[in-house]
């Protein structure tokens, strides 16, 4: 599996069994040089997790999970996913902790002294062998809104806090971690697919807390060449994680309603 290694949102993926063809792909990728690109093993899993916060390596962190309900790298076939509150709060605590202390082991090896470091890992994981792959991590927030996902199931602003600790003031924020969401916090991303969307779902989606159109109503669009290709953004509230399963597949059942 190769992909660039500036890019994001699934894009420039390219997929191989032996050899790699890498200066014809470069010329297609249109990358220079074989430092933009990174090769990675083909990994079978079943279910992938982001870890989401921020640390200064001085005892003062935030750890987070969530969880995709589609396989990324199948978005062509899917036309949609959503990114939930993980059902790891729900289910396995245990399980939870484990992945929270391989984030924190990765994060040593990418200490930089004196600097408040926010990240996003995403972990595969396969439930017959009962174990987490790591596949990459950003030093930034996670995309698909999540400081918004954590505030509305944990009371947690991260930008907020996040800035107190850029500007020194540490003593301001409450450092006990929660460890149950209040509910279950969801992002809910549609793709674009060559067709027209003809009305919002702005109304149709219960306990809505965002909504972004993305793709302008009534304008045709272009299938999607990557998952930052969408309609439109929806982040929602339920009651844990499988109710959000069935109310995404509501929502798409809605969409394609809607779709000409």
């Amino acid at each position: 599996m190769v992909k660039p290694r500036r890019a994001d949102s699934t894009k420039g993926i390219s997929y191989f069994k032996a050899p790699l063809p890498l200066s014809s792909l470069k010329n297609q990728s249109g990358y220079l040089s074989d430092k933009d690109l990174l090769v990675e093993s083909f990994v079978h899993y079943d279910r992938m997790f982001t870890v989401d916060g921020y640390t200064d390596f001085q005892g003062h962190s935030r750890f987070f999970s969530h969880e995709y309900n589609n396989k990324l790298s199948d978005f062509k076939k899917t036309g949609y996913f959503t990114l939930h509150t993980s059902s790891l709060y729900y289910q396995d605590q245990q399980l939870l902790q484990k992945l929270f202390a391989l984030s924190q082991k990765a994060l040593q090896a990418l200490n930089v002294e004196r600097d408040i470091t926010p990240f996003h890992f995403e972990w595969f994981y396969s439930d017959k062998d009962q174990s987490f792959v790591f596949t990459e991590v950003g030093k930034r927030f996670g995309g698909a809104k999540i400081p918004k996902l954590v505030k509305h199931s944990f009371g947690v602003d991260l930008l907020e806090e996040y800035w107190k600790m850029q500007e020194r003031r540490a003593e301001e924020i409450d450092w006990e971690q929660p460890l149950s969401p209040r509910v279950c916090s969801s992002s809910y991303v549609q793709l674009t697919n060559g067709k027209t969307m003809m009305e919002s779902l702005e109304e149709k989606i219960p306990d809505l807390f965002t909504y972004e159109q993305n793709h302008p109503v009534g304008v045709q669009s272009q299938a999607a060449e990557s998952i930052g290709d969408a309609f439109f953004l929806a982040q929602y509230t339920s009651k844990d994680a499988a109710a959000s399963d069935m109310v995404s597949a509501k929502i798409n059942k809605a969409f394609n309603e809607v779709c000409r």
